[in-house]
């Protein structure tokens, strides 16, 4: 299991909630900084226009502004984080985690408390018919249907042993706070972890270049000193 599915598993069953939806704001921070175009992809196939060219700020704006009342949103969400942090199969190979897909909705529908409820029957049934390609030439119908259990009441999962609560606006206004505060902090960190990647990169290039530096003018130095030595021995030598 990785850091991401231990520690869900572990806010979960301690069933601290905001710390869990901590956690998947700071994954989807690293979707935004490390496949951008995936995160509007995102975006756009919730209904929200995006672009590649608007900055990380304004990304995070309209994601924070939709998450608790955007469906497709909330689910794709779920998708996207699970998707980059992939599990070992029984066969050895990796696939996204069905439990993760769910868990991850489970909280976000719990921590956002305005999210339309989901539908008895089949929550996403919809959501399966009608959604387009999501990227890389996957559609989301496949992608999420097969990560998430086609057919999984998702609605009736969540909504077990629980009574929706009503919160006042002030309390959604401080959640999405919260939880755009985790998302932002994610990205300033994802993007200080690539500028020193790229820095440590940069010296041990510079390194490289000084030693190959120093071993071309080694090799030059002796092939002078070598052509010296000769032309010296060739000049004693009697005619």
């Amino acid at each position: 299991m990785n850091d991401f599915h231990s520690k869900l598993a572990e806010y979960i069953k301690s069933k601290e909630l905001k710390n869990a939806n901590d956690l998947i704001m700071r994954e989807i921070g690293k979707c935004l900084v490390r496949s951008k175009g995936e995160f509007v992809d995102l975006l756009n196939y919730s209904g929200i226009n995006a672009s590649s060219a608007m900055t990380d700020g304004q990304l995070i704006a309209l994601y924070i502004d939709n998450i608790d009342g955007n469906e497709k949103l909330l689910i794709g969400t779920a998708y996207l984080v699970n998707k980059s942090n992939q599990v070992l199969s029984f066969d050895g190979e990796d696939e996204i985690s069905d439990t993760g897909v769910k868990r991850t909705i489970q909280i976000l529908y719990n921590y956002f408390d305005d999210t339309p409820e989901f539908a008895e029957s089949d929550p996403n049934e919809d959501f399966y018919a009608t959604s387009e390609d999501f990227s890389n030439g996957a559609g989301v119908v496949g992608a999420i249907a097969g990560a998430v259990g086609a057919g999984a009441t998702l609605g009736t999962k969540i909504a077990e042993g629980r009574q929706k609560k009503k919160y006042g606006a002030l309390d959604i206004a401080q959640k999405k706070m919260d939880a755009k505060q985790a998302l932002v902090q994610s990205v300033i960190q994802q993007k200080q972890a690539q500028t020193e990647l790229k820095k440590k990169e940069t010296e041990e290039s510079t390194k490289k270049l000084k030693v190959w530096g120093m071993v071309i003018g080694g090799i030059v130095i002796v092939g002078i000193l070598a052509f010296v030595i000769y032309k010296k021995n060739k000049a004693t030598q009697p005619a």
